[in-house]
């Protein structure tokens, strides 16, 4: 279906623009379903115009004309000897997404299967190893040879050890941190180290074996959708005497093909809403700054202290809050300038292309050059196998380790649990529920760590942490009649200044600011760039210093440097 559609878009828009006229790349070729390509070195966005066509295999950049023309110049660095390949049309890139998806979808497969085989069952809870990997080994070896198995056995169990408190620290997300509510630090921090090295070990020593085993199968499903395409592509052009078609089956595949990348268009413009949210948590930051200065000059009443709404340990810590929070929307506006808002950049993915048209320098060139070709595709799976692996082994483990640590620090088991119940566990749930009471013969949920060890931590903090409770308490009640002699209307206006009508001026002039440097950058621009490039500074400085280029449209309006 997918070969289909992209054959009846594709050849509805050649019936549109025409033939194409150099080789095999077509006009205004897209990347991708609906995505425009751009250039990868000036950053024009094609936008259906056919100025992008070609792809340099030497500086891995999808190319426009004009940049084509530029590194190619004899004079240039390189001199001309650039390898271009045409951008391949004939074959849609969503096969390729396809690919991956096809090849991610089945290593999260694989992993919720070594999950559902890691021994999960009612003697979990007794204390049984979990070493779904390790244990597929050793069952192997034992067949094998029997006195190899037997004279590693000691060294075996040590790993399969550290194998089971990952899949512990994973599994008692679920069985202690929502099933039971028994989660503990105690438990999570005991388990952690090894779960750690072996993470650690699944990384060294599984990623590139499965990093090879995920492209070479990639390859093959490529293969695959490329031939089925090219077959449906024949059957349409033999049934039909021609490869176009038109009419309101094509437009309308064309809008469904066409509509995520629009909507990832509008995704990956730029928004001024995380720069705003940054000068506005700021703007509170300085507020409260300013407020805590003024409380610390002993001005009290202005502060607008109250025990009722505020201490000075919360005035305190709200500064360095809203600051970071600002940082936060700061990093937040870069990172996406950087990935999903950067401009003039070609995709993140290798385009398809087809096999060059610049003759070989000689056998050995271009034996170098077929081997690059065929590793390009390979090594671009093998680093898609590498992004999936760190999402389910790394992320995925970071993940359940924080979760736990909030359900915890908030008691967040009951409230997972009654949701958990609402999309379909709740039979699960108490299965694992009977499984836990059986084993423990604990009939309380919810309760946090029972045992001995956890009661002991608990206490030892408890001790700890009295003196810093005393200390807070006593500067409770001195901050309590701060406040007093100010009457209730003057101190909620005294709040308003400062919670919002000073954050508002300090938002108000950072506005006005940035107002200020855009007009005084395009006064810039109006004197570098002038009318029409000649009558401004810029045209004074390639006089002066330069030379003036121009794009010419044939091969016979171009003059060539002279050969030396």
């Amino acid at each position: 279906i997918a070969a289909m559609m992209t054959l009846w878009l594709r050849r509805s828009r050649a019936a549109r623009v025409g033939p194409h006229v150099l080789g095999p790349a077509r006009r205004g070729g897209s990347l991708g379903a609906g995505e425009m390509p751009k250039c990868g070195n000036c950053g024009y966005d094609d936008k259906d115009k056919g100025e992008i066509r070609a792809y340099c295999v030497d500086t891995k950049q999808i190319l426009c004309k004009r940049c084509v023309g530029l590194i190619m110049y004899p004079t240039l660095k390189g001199k001309g000897d650039f390898t271009i390949e045409a951008i391949d049309t004939n074959h849609s890139k969503i096969v390729q997404s396809l690919t991956k998806l096809i090849m991610n979808v089945s290593a999260v497969i694989g992993m919720v299967f070594a999950l559902m085989h890691s021994g999960i069952g009612s003697d979990y809870f007794k204390g049984a190893n979990t070493c779904p990997a390790l244990s597929m080994g050793r069952q192997a070896l034992a067949r094998f040879d029997a006195n190899v198995f037997y004279y590693f056995k000691s060294s075996l169990t040590f790993y399969c050890d550290i194998e089971d408190s990952f899949w512990r620290l994973l599994l008692d997300g679920w069985l202690r941190g929502v099933v039971s509510g028994s989660d503990s630090f105690l438990l999570l921090f005991s388990t952690l180290p090894k779960a750690l090295l072996f993470k650690s070990a699944i990384s060294i020593f599984l990623r590139p074996v499965y990093a090879v085993f995920y492209a070479i199968c990639a390859l093959a499903i490529q293969q695959v959708f490329f031939t089925a395409e090219d077959a449906v592509r024949a059957i349409y052009k033999r049934i039909n005497g021609s490869e176009t078609s038109s009419g309101r089956v094509s437009n309308f595949f064309k809008r469904i093909w066409r509509l995520p990348g629009e909507v990832k268009a509008k995704v990956k413009t730029k928004s001024p809403i995380p720069n705003k949210a940054r000068v506005l948590f700021l703007s509170i930051s300085i507020s409260t700054t300013l407020r805590l200065a003024v409380h610390s000059l002993g001005f009290h009443h202005l502060a607008a202290l109250g025990g009722d709404e505020v201490s000075i340990w919360q005035l305190m810590f709200e500064p360095v809050f809203f600051y970071w929070v600002s940082r936060q929307f700061a990093w937040l506006d870069a990172k996406l300038g950087k990935t999903i808002w950067k401009k003039g950049v070609a995709t993140a993915e290798e385009p398809l292309t087809c096999w060059r048209e610049k003759p070989r320098k000689d056998i050995m060139e271009s034996m170098e050059y077929t081997k690059s070709r065929i590793m390009r595709r390979f090594d671009f799976y093998k680093k898609q196998a590498e992004k999936i692996l760190h999402i389910l082994v790394d992320d995925i483990f970071n993940m359940i380790v924080v979760l736990r640590l909030l359900s915890i620090l908030f008691h967040l088991s009951p409230i997972i649990r009654r949701f958990a119940t609402l999309v379909g566990l709740g039979p699960k749930i108490d299965q694992h529920q009977a499984w836990y009471s059986d084993a423990t013969g604990f009939k309380e949920f919810d309760a946090g760590g029972k045992y001995i060890t956890d009661h002991l931590l608990k206490w030892t903090f408890v001790e700890a942490l009295l003196g810093v409770r005393l200390a807070g308490r006593l500067a409770e009640v001195q901050m309590v009649n701060v406040v007093l002699h100010a009457s209730e209307l003057t101190h909620w206006a005294k709040q308003v200044v400062w919670r919002l009508l000073v954050p508002f001026v300090f938002y108000f002039l950072n506005t006005k600011w940035n107002d200020k440097l855009g007009a005084q950058r395009k006064e810039f621009t109006s004197k570098w760039k002038g009318n029409e490039w000649k009558d401004g500074q810029y045209g004074t400085m390639l006089e002066n210093y330069g030379s003036f280029w121009n794009q010419v449209e044939s091969k016979a309006e171009w003059a060539p440097p002279p050969s030396k």
